[in-house]
């Protein structure tokens, strides 16, 4: 992260973050936007309701509910302001830009959920989000769909249309975010594969891990993963999927020439347990036969 230049004060970083993200300054913008984006966008280090605080002093803004809203002062102080107080730091288009991989838009969707309660969002909260993160708009609805099919989110239509984040979804946003090699091998996002049946995380791990099984001490890379996946004929974008959860929770690091990877501790533990209980490989696949049926044929 890197910190408001030291020109600008908490209390003009704020009110160029209003400006920036309002439709109208004297609407003003949500707070939990605000609170959103000055972490997630701005990248500044200093909390929040510290800098909100420093704006309400100066006279910038004003707390009106839920809303924030510019004062007269604030409005003079943007008007006067040469160049703009705030420029977006181009470090959230490096941590979340990028080709439309699956990875990527998985990413950027998961970011939205940073400081909602109860890790869930409203469609408008994550248009207002997604709109503030600068990506390009017509993105959101097929990574919105994307966390539906990986059964990463639920959706539910009462009382206006929710996303709530899933088990699986909350342990990804947990975990690791992937690295090069994993992310320049992710599959470009293809619209038909929004439609294809979900995969559950667990079932795609213990495949995954258990393609370790006979050498669990040679590193291999991600072509030769994805080639011992293969044999249970899932499409290319699980498969990826499958390995990249690997790394994610911590069972496979790359070794020192960074394209090949090997089992952890924790990995080493985990294909025990798979090895130990047979009956884990069996429910794996019958949990992804839908997954496996549909691409065979």
């Amino acid at each position: 992260m890197t910190q408001a230049p030291s020109a600008v004060t908490n209390a003009e970083y704020v009110l160029s973050l209003i400006n920036s993200l309002s439709e109208t300054v004297s609407g003003g913008a949500p707070a939990s936007l605000l609170a959103f984006s000055w972490v997630s966008v701005a990248h500044a280090t200093e909390g929040w309701n510290t800098a909100l605080n420093s704006a309400v002093e100066a006279g910038y803004v004003e707390c009106a509910g839920p809303q924030v809203r510019v004062t007269r002062a604030g409005y003079a102080a943007l008007c006067e302001a040469e160049p703009p107080l705030l420029e977006y730091d181009a470090m959230h288009a490096a941590a979340y830009g990028g080709p439309p991989t699956e990875y990527a838009l998985r990413n950027r969707v998961l970011a939205l959920f940073e400081s909602t309660e109860g890790e869930t969002l409203t469609a408008a909260e994550a248009d207002q989000r997604w709109r503030a993160m600068q990506f390009r708009a017509g993105d959101l609805r097929d990574s919105l769909d994307l966390l539906l099919r990986d059964r990463h989110a639920k959706m539910r239509r009462l009382g206006g249309t929710r996303f709530k984040l899933a088990d699986d979804g909350v342990r990804y946003r947990q975990g690791r975010s992937a690295d090069d090699v994993l992310q320049a091998d992710a599959p470009m996002l293809d619209p038909e594969n929004l439609g294809a049946p979900g995969a559950n995380d667990q079932a795609l791990m213990v495949l995954s891990i258990y393609t370790f099984d006979r050498n669990p001490d040679r590193p291999a890379s991600v072509d030769e993963i994805d080639y011992r996946l293969e044999r249970y004929t899932l499409p290319k974008h699980l498969r990826h999927l499958a390995i990249e959860l690997l790394h994610r929770h911590g069972y496979i690091d790359p070794v020192a020439d960074g394209v090949q990877y090997v089992l952890t501790p924790d990995g080493e533990s985990f294909l025990s347990k798979v090895r130990a209980n047979s009956k884990l490989q069996t429910m794996a696949t019958a949990v992804l036969k839908p997954v496996i049926t549909g691409a065979a044929e």
